[in-house]
């Protein structure tokens, strides 16, 4: 499944179609998912809306989105593949968040940490590439410059 443009593809079987973007509850039906009201296991999901309102899709934002998160899944992808890495999670989109991100490190020995990529958020106008500490961080570091989160950001 992607998102190309203004339209939704799924390939399977080797066979590939495609319906344009219209609302929450085609797209849904179109790739085969029941959209639920449940809150996501995400602490910061976004209510669902009208799951009939029409989108407008902006086809410079899926650009910019999609260039960033085939840059983000690729850089992600590499690290976690890296011959020191241990312990190495699932390079995984996250929709509530709409970040992608990986868990790399050691829980038995505090150094695992969370590497992620967002394209903005609340705190952060721009897009950034970020680090999130599972343990406590010595502040005084100027690397953790993070005010939002317990980590760093770039």
């Amino acid at each position: 499944m992607k998102v190309a443009g203004t339209e939704l593809m799924v390939t399977g079987g080797g066979v590939r179609t495609s319906q344009l973007i219209t609302t929450l509850r085609a797209a849904g039906q179109f790739v085969g998912v029941e959209p639920s009201f449940e809150p996501a296991a995400e602490h910061d999901s976004p209510e669902l809306g009208d799951m009939d309102r029409l989108l407008t899709i902006d086809e410079e934002a899926m650009t910019f989105l999609g260039d960033w998160f085939g840059f983000s899944t690729a850089v992600l992808e590499e690290l976690r593949l890296t011959g020191r890495a241990q312990d190495v999670g699932r390079v995984q989109l996250w929709p509530g968040h709409l970040d992608s991100a990986v868990e790399v490190g050691s829980m038995d020995a505090g150094q695992r940490a969370t590497y992620g990529a967002f394209p903005g958020d609340h705190a952060h106008d721009e897009s950034y590439l970020y680090v999130g500490a599972w343990g406590d961080v010595d502040r005084s570091d100027p690397y953790w410059n993070e005010t939002n989160f317990n980590g760093a950001s770039l």
